[in-house]
């Protein structure tokens, strides 16, 4: 700084670069946080709400712009899985006053996993300077899920719709024939328990979008079984090479109920 001794000439001085200092740093700053809006967008708001056999699922919303449908992308245990918008509906999302309409989810299915634990994260992809910028902002925490089957995706869709004491249903198709009928085998507790051709009529696939002509679905009888809890697992038997056994695919997910 200076003192009593120093020269007018020389204060003005020390002051004009003390000033354009703090205008430099404020400039500085300025476009700091200019670029972060830009790149990184504080608008968005998102979760990762479940990840496991059946798939990835979540929310996410661009509070500056509530009708958009934000590209989301899955990365599993740090590898890029898929991209695409979130454009699922989430009714619950606009009762909660989250979004002003339900097309806000996201859903997944899980490429080809080893049995084991793995780790899901989902991005939101945010696009900036002129379409120049894409950055990635993670929405929620990662989630951390075990498999302990193969899943039948992405080989084949389908879904296990529901299992009580006393039937078994869902349906599964094949990803490579819309036409071709897939055999399913019926798991209780661990067991196999049934198997069959999943070629029951439903409807309600080709109002879904499933190719083909809705013969899909499977139902099986729920064997006699004790008091207490149980698990259904459906599994569609995957034809191997010559001498080979067949492998085991699991279709949606697990679902437990209870035999009075």
């Amino acid at each position: 700084m200076y003192t009593s001794d120093t020269p007018p000439a020389r204060k003005r001085l020390i002051k004009y670069l003390v000033l354009k200092s703090v205008i430099d740093l404020l400039f500085v700053g300025c476009l700091a946080v200019g670029f972060y809006l830009d790149a990184f967008n504080p608008s968005l708001s998102g979760s990762l709400d479940e990840a496991g056999a059946q798939g990835v699922s979540g929310w996410v919303v661009d509070k500056s712009k509530p009708g958009a449908r934000v590209e989301v992308q899955l990365y599993v245990d740090g590898r890029f899985v898929e991209s695409r918008p979130a454009d699922f509906g989430r009714a619950d999302l606009v009762a909660a006053g989250v979004a002003e309409d339900a097309r806000h989810g996201f859903f997944f299915y899980l490429p080809p996993l080893e049995e084991g634990r793995h780790e899901a994260r989902v991005y939101a992809v945010h696009e900036s300077g002129g379409g120049t910028r894409r950055t990635l902002r993670q929405l929620g925490e990662a989630v951390e899920f075990a498999l302990d089957a193969t899943p039948a995706e992405p080989h084949y869709r389908g879904w296990l719709d529901e299992a009580t004491p006393v039937s078994v249903r869902g349906w599964v198709a094949s990803r490579a024939s819309a036409e071709a009928r897939v055999e399913v085998e019926l798991h209780i507790d661990g067991r196999a328990a049934g198997r069959r051709l999943a070629d029951e009529p439903r409807p309600d696939l080709a109002a879904a979008g499933v190719p083909g002509d809705g013969r899909h679905g499977f139902f099986f009888f729920t064997p006699p079984l004790p008091p207490g809890g149980h698990e259904a697992r459906v599994y569609v038997v995957d034809a191997a090479g010559a001498g080979a056994a067949p492998a085991l695919r699991l279709v949606g997910r697990p679902i437990r109920f209870d035999v009075p």
